[in-house]
């Protein structure tokens, strides 16, 4: 069994010596689905600032009625708009949250949240070292470093993207920022991810991509 370098334990490295790592991007996300359904801001604010802009015109035209009946419809397409973000749930949305769950309960160890985030048959590889655990092993390792050897005191993510490949398969990828004992260390993880028959989603590969003052040469399994 190798050292915490292998899985998590890099987190508590200091940041990287070299340039900044970014990683290849996810495909893109349609801008008028994405702000439909998951960030309506942009759009409802143009609308509602159009909708101003047409009343005051028309208002000093002497058409203050018609600029009304303008803004208002304005108003309800920008009210729509924000109303279809809240009522539903993209399937991005659902893998960024399901992200989110599954590094807060690797960085604090929490073994009865992390378990059912992950597929039975789920494969761990860590900067190009692939993991033979079986996910009963993975688990171990993570309740004996980061439960044991190391507490992680804060930790954040951003960067977040979310992609559906295809029906019932996605991915994400995130950054992770993690403090133990004062020292700071970020590392980019990607995660791909397998929807269950009860309509959750399950992690089935985790990739470390990049890990600060970390290298391949330092995994030894």
């Amino acid at each position: 069994m190798n050292s915490l370098a292998a899985l998590l334990g890099p987190f508590v490295l200091a940041q990287a010596d070299r340039g900044p790592y970014v990683p290849p991007p996810l495909p893109t996300t349609p801008i008028l689905e994405r702000w439909l359904l998951e960030n309506p801001w942009p759009p409802a604010i143009s609308l509602a600032a159009a909708a101003v802009i047409v009343f005051y015109v028309m208002r000093s035209r002497s058409q203050a009625r018609q600029g009304a009946i303008i803004a208002g419809v304005l108003i309800l397409a920008a009210g729509i708009c924000v109303l279809t973000s809240f009522v539903v749930t993209t399937d991005r949305e659902k893998l960024a949250d399901r992200t989110r769950s599954l590094i807060a309960a690797t960085a604090t160890a929490n073994i009865s949240d992390l378990r059912p985030l992950m597929a039975s048959d789920i494969g761990l590889n860590v900067l190009g070292v692939p993991f033979r655990e079986s996910k009963e092993g993975i688990l171990g390792l993570v309740d004996l470093y980061m439960g044991s050897q190391y507490r992680v005191q804060q930790h954040s993510t951003s960067n977040l993207t979310a992609h559906v490949d295809r029906a019932g398969m996605g991915k994400t990828l995130v950054r992770v920022r993690v403090e133990v004992d004062g020292m700071a260390n970020r590392s980019w993880w990607r995660i791909t991810w397998r929807s269950t028959a009860e309509g959750d989603w399950q992690a089935m590969h985790i990739e470390g991509l990049q890990i600060d003052m970390v290298r391949e040469s330092m995994i030894r399994r």
